[in-house]
């Protein structure tokens, strides 16, 4: 699991530390990622992705897809597990 937001890697490395987030954050400042997979939400405030996840499994290959459009809606933990556990073998 990685996020990706524009954020530089300074403000990211901070926010990891006093929020005591263990994944890897990554720093898209100009959106070239968020644009590659489709996820920028434009905004005029700035660059945002669309909150999201993408399922992807051994492979590589994109399972599934959760995403909202906009920024204040995100999905549960439960919503995620019951997606990951619906493509186990």
């Amino acid at each position: 699991m990685i996020g990706i937001s524009s954020d530089d890697p300074q403000t990211l490395k901070r926010f990891s530390k006093s929020r005591k987030v263990s994944i890897p954050l990554l720093s898209d400042k100009d959106g070239k990622i968020m644009d590659a997979y489709g996820i920028r939400n434009k905004q005029p405030k700035g660059i945002l992705p669309h909150p999201g996840f993408f399922i992807i499994d051994k492979n590589g290959v994109i399972k599934s897809k959760l995403f909202y459009e906009g920024y204040r809606k995100r999905h549960t933990s439960s919503e995620i597990i019951k997606a990951i556990e619906s493509f186990k073998n």
